[in-house]
């Protein structure tokens, strides 16, 4: 990478949510292994408790990532800072999926963070903030992930479809973050 400052790495939960939208942007099909046919292949193909499984949108290949190998992937990278596997949905998903993906995350958090933590060779790991817009989401998420030995937040999940949208998110949950820690929003583009 030849670097000359800090790095950031992510752990490859929003690459796993885009997977199937940028894969039709490949200007061809490819060649699945073992099938002789050349096709589109689905790349997301399972997310579990154990982590997700998708085909490589290059050759079809199979490809599994948990929690605790994306963390050894980061570390090998020599990050500085290190993010937890995580489950990212859409802005417009409803309360019930938003619920089960947020305790889904946090479960994953958990692992990343043990993982991370038996070797952390001076590297800092942040936790993921979920919830979507929901306020209530947003406020068990700090609560629970604040408890952990994270050395950093980062805001993540659905920030809204509006800059107004982040704006106000970020105006309740700022000051309920522990002051003396790092914060990051993750992935806001050209808001």
């Amino acid at each position: 990478m030849n670097r000359k400052g800090p790095l950031i790495t992510d752990s490859g939960g929003f690459q796993i949510f885009s997977l199937d939208a940028s894969s039709y942007d490949i200007d061809q099909n490819v060649e699945l292994k073992g099938t002789g046919s050349k096709q589109r292949p689905s790349t997301l193909l399972k997310q579990t408790e154990e982590g997700v499984l998708f085909r490589s949108y290059r050759d079809g290949t199979k490809i599994f990532l948990s929690p605790e190998t994306s963390v050894i992937a980061q570390k090998e990278l020599g990050a500085d800072i290190i993010i937890p596997l995580d489950q990212l949905l859409p802005y417009s998903v409803d309360r019930f999926h938003l619920k089960e993906s947020l305790e889904l995350t946090h479960r994953w958090e958990q692992r990343s963070l043990t993982q991370h933590l038996s070797d952390p060779s001076e590297q800092a790991m942040y936790c993921v903030l979920h919830g979507g817009l929901d306020r209530e989401l947003r406020q068990h998420s700090i609560d629970f992930l604040s408890k952990l030995p994270f050395d950093g937040f980062a805001i993540g999940g659905s920030l809204g479809k509006t800059r107004d949208d982040l704006i106000k998110l970020l105006d309740f949950m700022m000051p309920k973050l522990e002051y003396s820690k790092p914060r990051h929003i993750l992935g806001i583009g050209d808001m």
